[in-house]
């Protein structure tokens, strides 16, 4: 659209030069300068935009750039002084200027596009048209202008018109009437006519200018711009085209094969000769020349065929021999791209998973010497690819490819086994060897890796067996090394690595049965809530409790809530215990608050895998409306690690659980993931501070700073604290110093049923005062 505007401006400037010529001289020497710069203008931009040819282009742009700034003088001279234009020598220069950028932009073509060319036909074609237009130039304006009496400057100015508008025109004419192009574009036409109607608008000029009939804006002005406008619409299809180079209008057309042309041409002659233009004696030299084009294009044309055809029969015999021996090349190539497929990862170039287990049975088969497997698995990958994408994931793992390659030198054998796993092979069974490559390959993947703007600490787990100590197959030093792994991922411990024992199966053999027993338990008969006391810290007021579950197995007996609450979150089972626990306790806060007229909270753990559920706050209002609990007798505590595993999210579940008046708490606070400007964010009540410091605050100065420094943070921020695990009185009395709001733990009181629950503390006045808030 931007275009069609700028060619419709172009014709109408065009338009409005034509109409003002009798009506204003002024006006229209005005619109003649405003229309060439804006032409000028439109062609350096397409200039700009056009690669190869940006340099013809711009040659193009200053024909009516020099022209414009020749009217603006003209329009000075005329309208301003008393100086007569047409006897302003400066002038008569000035618009021999665009004949002279002409001339060097059919140069700069040539130069560009010689070698499209068969330059033996071009010269026989261009020879011919020479001729012809010599020879009407010399009979229409040469032999009727007296050269001895011309002055030197209108002389220069004859010689610059004539050359420059012959040479155009020879390489014009013949680009058109030799070419050998099935269908000639239209743009190709069209700046083919700007150029000859330039042309000839300067030959009309020249012969008024000499004979003194010269009048501006008469129709060679017309002319001159309506070849600037040509060249600027020319532009503008060319553009439309989707031709950012812009070279259509100055391509070499083919020009071997068969032309018409050449009959075309032989009209000029003879209409000429007709029309009493030439002599005829020019009418002979100009068909002596057509004669001889057409005798010497015949031979030019026969030799081309000739040698192409040689050229073809070369070449396909070579193409023969070329094809046979890259077929060769291309099925040995194959066989290695195959056999490297077959042994290497895609997108790391480590070996891959068939071969290094190929490279282990090897090992064992041959039986020479013990050897170690390390199987390795990057801790929290899922997150990488979950936030960042696949790519960014991928990335990772090239890099990590990359430093244990950098690591190995050859030491041992390092295979991507898929995923975010790999395997290593190692001819040593010694502890201290073995240990000392895990510490080096979990040192060498700690270091941050940059991607981008992002830095990823990228932790590892890895489980080593041994052959033949652990196991006697591949299969099945695999399978430990990978049971090996799992337990450093799940272990609680700073040890990145295990080693494979027995006693890792009985670990698995016992979540297991676990689970099985879990899968199969009676949440309503099997379990049980206790619930542990929390008072006020300094007057020792009974301010709420927290619902602990219990599970007696009657063959099993006590299982620890650490033990199956972690495999019962695995299995899926979790949502269902903390659907039991919660109305269970719910219920239970209700009646002994209503039935002692207390406001007593209840604390109620609730598992990171509830809280990613999609019916979390749901669930809580069902809870609340069909136990018919307050809102205020509830406290959700929630880890401090789920806390900050999603910031995003956990805002939302902290805004939704104080929107609806439940208590928030933060339990285990301090243990070393938070960050003060999340507690900031979140909606928290209170900070639960975690046994691990309480235990030592008597006794480690820097453990009492840190309780000291959160319980500060705590009453900046309007939050509440609680002690877990006080169990001594020197805690307590530190806890009170410290100006601690509650306090729980064996000291006051120890997790008991229900029923003792109420019993010690409810009905017994040594047992509760009263809540206090």
């Amino acid at each position: 659209m931007k275009l069609k505007l700028i060619g419709a401006i172009q014709i109408l400037f065009l338009m409005a030069y034509v109409y003002f010529i009798n009506i204003s001289e002024f006006t229209t020497d005005t619109v003649s300068l405003l229309h060439n710069f804006f032409a000028a203008g439109v062609l350096f931009y397409f200039a700009k935009k056009a690669g190869k040819f940006k340099y013809t282009w711009f040659l193009v742009a200053l024909m009516p750039f020099a022209w414009a700034i020749a009217d603006t003088l003209w329009l000075y001279y005329e309208h301003f002084t008393s100086i007569d234009p047409n006897e302003s020598t400066l002038l008569l220069y000035i618009y021999a200027l665009p004949n002279i950028f002409m001339v060097f932009a059919i140069i700069d073509y040539f130069y560009k596009n010689i070698t499209k060319w068969h330059r033996m036909q071009l010269l026989l074609d261009m020879g011919l048209v020479f001729i012809i237009l010599l020879g009407l130039a010399s009979s229409m304006l040469l032999k009727n202008i007296d050269l001895t009496i011309l002055s030197n400057v209108d002389f220069i100015s004859l010689v610059i018109y004539m050359v420059t508008d012959v040479c155009t025109g020879v390489v014009i004419l013949a680009m058109l009437f030799s070419s050998r192009m099935k269908k000639i574009p239209i743009e190709l036409l069209l700046g083919a006519l700007a150029f000859l109607i330039y042309i000839v608008s300067d030959q009309i000029f020249i012969f008024s200018y000499y004979y003194d009939t010269y009048i501006a804006n008469s129709i060679s002005d017309v002319m001159f711009l309506a070849s600037f406008t040509l060249f600027v619409i020319v532009g503008i299809i060319d553009y439309q085209n989707n031709k950012p180079t812009a070279d259509t209008l100055f391509r070499a057309p083919e020009n071997i094969g068969k032309t018409k042309a050449v009959w075309v041409i032989s009209m000029v002659p003879i209409a000429a000769f007709l029309l009493k233009v030439i002599d005829l004696h020019y009418l002979a030299i100009m068909f002596l020349a057509i004669v001889l084009n057409l005798a010497f294009s015949h031979y030019v044309q026969k030799s081309y065929l000739v040698e192409t055809l040689l050229k073809r029969e070369t070449l396909q015999k070579a193409t023969l021999e070329e094809t046979v021996d890259l077929k060769t090349r291309e099925l040995v190539a194959l066989n290695n791209k195959l056999f490297e497929r077959s042994t290497t990862d895609y997108l790391t170039g480590l070996y891959n998973r068939s071969y290094f287990l190929e490279y282990l049975k090897g090992l064992i088969e041959e039986n020479k010497t013990a050897f170690s497997v390390f199987f390795m698995d990057l801790d929290r990958f899922k997150v990488i690819n979950d936030l960042h994408g696949h790519s960014m994931g991928d990335a990772v793992l090239k890099e990590v490819a990359k430093r244990l390659s950098k690591l190995s030198e050859g030491e041992f054998m390092i295979s991507r086994f898929g995923g975010d796993e790999f395997a290593v092979a190692l001819t040593a069974d010694s502890n201290a060897i073995l240990e000392d490559v895990s510490q080096r390959m979990i040192g060498c993947l700690s270091q941050g890796i940059v991607i981008d703007k992002y830095i990823f600490n990228v932790d590892v787990s890895i489980g080593i067996a041994r052959y033949p100590k652990d196991a006697l197959t591949s299969e099945e030093l695999m399978k430990f090394a990978d049971i090996a792994m799992y337990h450093a991922k799940a272990s609680d411990s700073n040890e990145n690595y295990v080693f494979y024992t027995s006693q890792l199966i009985e670990r698995i053999e016992r979540r297991n049965h676990l689970e099985l027993l879990l899968r199969n338990a009676a949440i309503n008969n099997d379990f049980e809530l206790y619930y542990q006391p929390q008072f006020n810290a300094k007057t020792k007021v009974l301010t709420g409790m927290e619902a602990l579950i219990r599970w007696y197995h009657p063959v099993e007996g006590f299982i620890s809530p650490a033990e199956f609450i972690p495999i019962a979150e695995e299995a899926g089972l979790i949502v269902d215990i903390s659907e039991w626990v919660s109305r269970t306790a719910c219920l239970q806060i209700k009646n002994w608050n209503e039935k002692y007229g207390m406001e007593l909270t209840i604390a109620i753990n609730t598992s990171p895998i509830c809280l990613d559920g999609v019916d979390f706050f749901k669930d809580i209002k069902e809870l609340m409306a069909t136990t018919g609990v307050k809102p205020s007798w509830i406290d959700i505590e929630i880890t401090e690690h789920s806390a900050m595993n999603s910031s995003t999210r956990m805002e939302e579940i902290f805004m939704g659980l104080s929107d609806m008046g439940v208590n928030i708490s933060i339990d285990d606070f301090g243990t070393g993931y938070s960050s003060l400007s999340y507690i900031k964010r979140f909606d928290v009540d209170t900070l639960k501070i975690a046994k691990e410091l309480i235990d030592n605050i008597a006794t480690d100065k820097d453990d009492l700073l840190i309780v000291n420094a959160i319980v500060m943070v705590a009453k900046g921020m309007g939050l509440k604290t609680i002690a877990e695990g006080v169990e001594t009185e020197m805690q307590l009395k530190l806890l009170q110093e410290l100006d601690c709001h509650t306090i729980q733990g064996y000291l006051l009181g120890k997790p008991v049923d229900g029923e003792k629950f109420e019993k010690i503390y409810l009905e017994s006045k040594d047992g509760c005062k009263g809540a206090v808030s």
